[in-house]
């Protein structure tokens, strides 16, 4: 894609009011050509009917109480979105590095967009209840309102980031470290040995095979 078609494409959002946290509910569009920006949006499906989006050409077709996340920068579309088929709340990017610890879980939990209502109901529905606990609070008045929607956010990235299965929890490390955990970990453990090893005999475990070999008599059999 050419760098004008990417300045075509991108989406400056009008937010509703001095919040950094948009709601779209009920208005949200049945349809939206393929665009990007640099918020981060989470898409509820309301609805029984069909529902269908677009994400770097991945098609996703949403059942009643899914969940979709585009991650920023995203090249995303809706194909069709039946009208007030949908909650959209869209959150800034930065909020994916504000901690330490979600910024070592960035690079894993922006390869998941779907959390399915059928395979993770529990999750689906905690999730949920987070998203429509931030649209009440932007319809309120209650004190620290902006407050209580980041944590909001926050609990909702930290849902997303215990969910990965064992399964996509090790394919993507595989991809990232060119190593299994199961290997990265034996590793790190025998690395740590051979330094508390090191501490407790003032060498290394190769060194002490050798003195030991030195001190082994000729005749020992």
């Amino acid at each position: 894609m050419s760098n004008q078609d990417q300045t075509n494409q991108y989406e400056d959002i009008p937010f509703h009011d001095t919040s950094f946290i948009n709601v779209s509910y009920l208005n949200s569009p049945t349809g939206f050509a393929s665009h990007w920006h640099t918020y981060g949006e989470f898409i509820l499906c309301l609805s029984p009917e069909e529902t269908v989006f677009t994400i770097s050409s991945e098609t996703y077709v949403l059942k009643q109480n899914d969940l979709l996340t585009v991650w920023p920068c995203e090249l995303h579309s809706i194909e069709s979105a039946p009208k007030g088929s949908v909650l959209i709340i869209q959150f800034p990017g930065q909020m994916l590095s504000c901690t330490n610890e979600l910024h070592m879980l960035q690079d894993f939990i922006t390869h998941r967009h779907l959390l399915s209502s059928k395979e993770a109901p529990q999750q689906a529905e905690q999730a949920a209840r987070l998203l429509f606990r931030i649209k009440e609070l932007s319809a309120s008045s209650e004190p620290f309102r902006d407050t209580r929607k980041q944590i909001c956010l926050m609990e909702l990235l930290l849902l997303l980031g215990q969910g990965f299965s064992k399964y996509h929890f090790s394919r993507l490390f595989k991809e990232y470290m060119n190593t299994s955990f199961t290997a990265h970990l034996t590793s790190q453990r025998i690395q740590k040995a051979i330094s508390l090893f090191k501490q407790h005999m003032d060498c290394t475990p190769s060194e002490y095979r050798s003195r030991m070999i030195q001190n082994v008599p000729e005749n020992f059999s």
